[in-house]
């Protein structure tokens, strides 16, 4: 027991990078009233956020144009990171929240982004840029607040000319898919979400049949496949133009547009259309990899162990998670998803050790899946009570600070029993 205590102590999150800071209390010192804050929510399992470090954050233009920012890096696995984000509402990684030491909002950047989309977001919200009526509704949309979104799309409609385009049918369509989600009008989600769909877009796409699904089982079996045609024609249009296309266009997202397309052909009962996309996509991405080599591109890495993932090849699954362990031996991440992956298939047996290397690297909010995880592998094996003594001194360690991982872990100890 004592081994355990003095590695929960020494698991200890990454270091935030160079130009950054990673406290709070510092930054809005060192803001001092006169500089915005910039504030990258992050956590280690992000890999879009690896994305974002790697293609975005540690270029020279970025330095350049966040040279009047204070910057702060938040993991949101530990007890400061998360506060925060619950704070400013924060519902998507990566996020960047630009404000004051006061913690008002002077706008947010959310998701992967290319460096020239992200470079001019930035530019925008630095300056202050009067931005257009479609932009301003998003915005509000981005930073989780339906009621100012509503407000704002009711006052610009009043407005002469009153908005109109197509930038502005889709910022009204999200916004009427969230009030209906919000509401639990099935229907009327379903309606703005085909809307959305036959709009067409870019490389956000995808989020939005994720958000609408709890409503597609609520509506017409007609109605469903309606706005499941819709998805599965503009998804599978990003997939071929964005992921498969030529580098420069592809989607700093890549892999969301091949999760939408697969799902929504999965809905619509297109099995071999959806193994067909996921096989050709695994190829594509191991062929990617095979160049850039396991280790130099962490997105890239986990991008290929998703796919494998989703399109059934196990084995190949399992290598490539054994070869990203050996990568990134400091990261509970590949461990705790090996041990998971192999738990999944049967071998809880095999899945013991890497259970434990990825509870032993784990810390904060994060340590509770790693325990939980390894509880239910030890309880398996027939190590009950120590599946139990692991549980309870996470209770006991950090469930004051981290109240959200009580009841699941609570839950699976009524399962394991007394």
């Amino acid at each position: 027991m004592r081994a355990l205590l003095l590695l929960a102590l020494l698991a200890l999150p990454v270091r935030a990078s160079e130009g950054w800071l990673s406290d709070l209390a510092a930054s809005k010192a060192a803001a001092a009233g006169k500089k915005p804050i910039l504030v990258d929510f992050q956590a280690v399992w992000c890999y879009s956020c690896y994305y974002m470090e790697q293609k975005v954050l540690s270029k020279d233009g970025f330095k350049a144009a966040a040279a009047g920012l204070v910057l702060l890096k938040l993991d949101v696995d530990t007890e400061e990171g998360l506060a925060l984000k619950k704070r400013l509402r924060v519902g998507f990684l990566p996020s960047y929240v630009l404000m004051d030491a006061s913690e008002r909002e002077l706008g947010r950047i959310i998701g992967e982004q290319t460096e020239a989309d992200f470079l001019s977001q930035l530019a925008a919200l630095t300056a202050g840029t009067v931005q257009t009526p479609a932009r301003r509704v998003s915005a509000a949309l981005d930073a989780n607040d339906l009621d100012s979104a509503k407000r704002l799309r009711g006052e610009l409609k009043r407005s002469v000319p009153p908005p109109s385009g197509t930038d502005w049918e889709r910022a009204s369509a999200r916004l009427d898919l969230g009030l209906a989600l919000k509401a639990k009008k099935d229907k009327e989600a379903v309606a703005a979400f085909t809307a959305l769909m036959s709009l067409g877009g870019g490389c956000e796409l995808p989020y939005h049949l994720s958000r609408v699904e709890p409503a597609l089982a609520g509506v017409t079996q007609d109605a469903r496949r309606e706005a499941l045609e819709a998805a599965r024609t503009a998804l599978t249009a990003l997939v071929e133009g964005r992921f498969f296309g030529p580098e420069a266009q592809r989607c700093a997202d890549s892999r969301s547009s091949v999760e939408g397309a697969a799902a929504a052909l999965e809905k619509l009962g297109r099995a071999a259309e959806r193994q067909a996309l996921l096989d050709r996509a695994a190829d594509e991405l191991g062929r990617r990899l095979k160049a850039a080599g396991v280790g130099s591109d962490r997105n890239l890495d986990d991008d290929y162990r998703f796919v494998l993932g989703l399109a059934g090849w196990r084995e190949a699954l399992f290598a490539h998670l054994g070869a990203l362990v050996a990568a990134y031996p400091s990261d509970y991440v590949y461990p705790y998803r090996l041990a998971k992956a192999l738990s999944e298939a049967g071998r809880g047996a095999e899945a013991l050790p890497s259970s434990e290397k990825a509870y032993h690297l784990s810390y904060g909010a994060n340590r509770f899946s790693t325990a939980r995880l390894r509880a239910e592998l030890l309880a398996g094996a027939g190590q009950a009570g120590t599946a139990r003594a692991l549980l309870n001194l996470e209770l006991k360690a950090g469930g004051a600070r981290f109240p959200d991982q009580v009841a699941p872990t609570e839950q699976l100890l009524k399962t394991i029993g007394p």
